[in-house]
């Protein structure tokens, strides 16, 4: 079974607490295990669900898959003062990006389909790194690797029949756990890259504490060349993402990769 939008925030909230042991203004820590306004919605051209859009450039001077991507990563110096910046292990990356048995065995989705698809053709030739800012319970991911020139068309497809869905796993200690989600278009600001994809989704889990928890997600992504940026922002508070942060990181992401 691979991450849906909504289980993708649940692991966004575990990140949060790893990732928060210190807040770094200009220096980057190591994440545990591994290295060291709203916006309107579905405006603008889009393909099979998720915003989608091509730019005049086909941002064909990125780096080939393989290459040293993680010194396109975004650092300490392009977040907000009060953001714990840090690498992310191949490990963690499958985690964030792939297929969710390594963080939610047996989850079931319902509709099976929206049991969203890896948009990266190869995780262990990726790179990535966390921002988190415990104190606004604000979480970033980037990841920056290899995908194919369909990759963003098949998960906008998916996307497109997943504006609602559920979710239900088993907690470590045998508590059955559900999770109801929501997702929507979402259009990406103009970049240097092939094409973009978008989507915000909302997601209400009952975690067995009585108390539902709710979370915020907007993920952006764009196909420069043969590599795959993609920018996510979530709100484990369940507030409203800062779209303005979310587009600004993500502009700069996409401009680095595109950069070379």
């Amino acid at each position: 079974m691979r991450r849906t939008p909504a289980v993708l925030t649940l692991a966004a909230a575990a990140v949060l607490v790893a990732a928060c042991g210190s807040t770094v203004d200009g220096s980057a820590t190591a994440a545990p295990g591994g290295p060291s306004s709203s916006r309107s919605v579905g405006a603008g051209p889009t393909s099979a669900g998720g915003s989608s859009s091509s730019a005049p450039s086909s941002g064909s001077s990125s780096p080939s898959p393989g290459g040293d991507l993680a010194s396109l990563l975004l650092g300490p110096g392009d977040f907000p003062p009060g953001y714990a910046v840090a690498a992310v292990d191949t490990a963690t990356l499958a985690g964030l990006a792939g297929g969710v048995e390594g963080q939610v065995p047996g989850l079931t989705v319902t509709p099976p389909r929206c049991a969203q698809t890896n948009p990266y053709s190869d995780l262990t030739g990726a790179a990535g790194v966390t921002g988190a800012n415990k104190a606004a319970a604000l979480v970033v991911v980037e990841i920056v690797g290899p995908a194919d020139a369909g990759a963003l068309g098949r998960l906008g497809a998916t996307l497109k029949d997943c504006s609602s869905f559920s979710a239900s796993f088993t907690g470590p200690d045998g508590t059955p756990l559900s999770l109801q989600a929501s997702s929507r278009a979402l259009q990406a600001p103009p970049v240097d890259a092939g094409d973009t994809l978008g989507y915000t989704s909302t997601s209400t889990a009952d975690v067995g504490s009585g108390t539902p928890f709710t979370t915020t997600q907007s993920q952006l992504y764009a196909r420069v060349g043969p590599t795959l940026v993609g920018v996510a922002l979530s709100s484990i508070s369940g507030a409203p993402v800062d779209q303005d942060l979310l587009d600004r990181l993500f502009t700069a992401a996409v401009a680095k990769v595109a950069a070379g």
